[in-house]
């Protein structure tokens, strides 16, 4: 395993967030511990598994949730998602989910970030209510403006409060048009 692929894996393995992949008709191709755990199963009993097996049906009436357009289409998507648990009970999750494109760009799957909405907001208001010292704020700011990668920084409500000078780049917006937007609507 290259080093990036190994500290890729020890990254989703220490993650706090569910994380799923799927493929193009909706069957689990990896998972991470945090998923199995909202999921109340071991990870090898989820690889394989289809979506419509894990998820329940959208709000909306879709029968399938594989086949939700929301959960079809090129653009992220950010909403409550429920996952069935083994004894039959549901868990909402707070899901943000991404399609996953080939180099031609056809739709190849998707990758799910899951986590408890009362994780997301207990999360942001331990950030909220933590002390940040100047020295630190400083850190962090220089950190964050020299990442070659495009990073955001998003509340509990979606919306973008931050966005490092590689990720303005990327988009071709500048700070002030970025914060206070969806991260789904500026990333389209």
């Amino acid at each position: 395993m290259s080093p990036a692929a190994s500290a890729l894996a020890d990254l989703l393995t220490a993650l706090a967030d569910g994380v799923c992949t799927l493929d193009a008709e909706g069957y689990v191709t990896a998972v991470n511990p945090a998923f199995a755990r909202l999921a109340d199963r071991a990870a090898a009993d989820l690889v394989g598994r289809s979506a419509a097996d894990l998820f329940a049906p959208a709000d909306d009436g879709a029968a399938d949730p594989a086949a939700d357009p929301r959960l079809t289409s090129s653009h992220p998507w950010h909403g409550p998602r429920r996952l069935l648990l083994p004894d039959g009970s549901m868990v909402e999750t707070d899901a943000v989910v991404t399609p996953l494109h080939d180099a031609d760009g056809h739709l190849i799957g998707r990758l799910e970030l899951h986590r408890r909405p009362a994780e997301s907001t207990a999360a942001s208001e331990r950030i909220e209510s933590a002390p940040i010292t100047d020295r630190t704020r400083f850190e962090l700011e220089a950190a964050l403006r020299n990442l070659t990668d495009g990073i955001i920084i998003a509340g509990p409500d979606g919306r973008i409060r931050l966005a490092n000078p590689s990720f303005q780049r990327m988009f071709s917006l500048p700070q002030d048009r970025l914060v206070g937007r969806p991260v789904a609507e500026a990333i389209r």
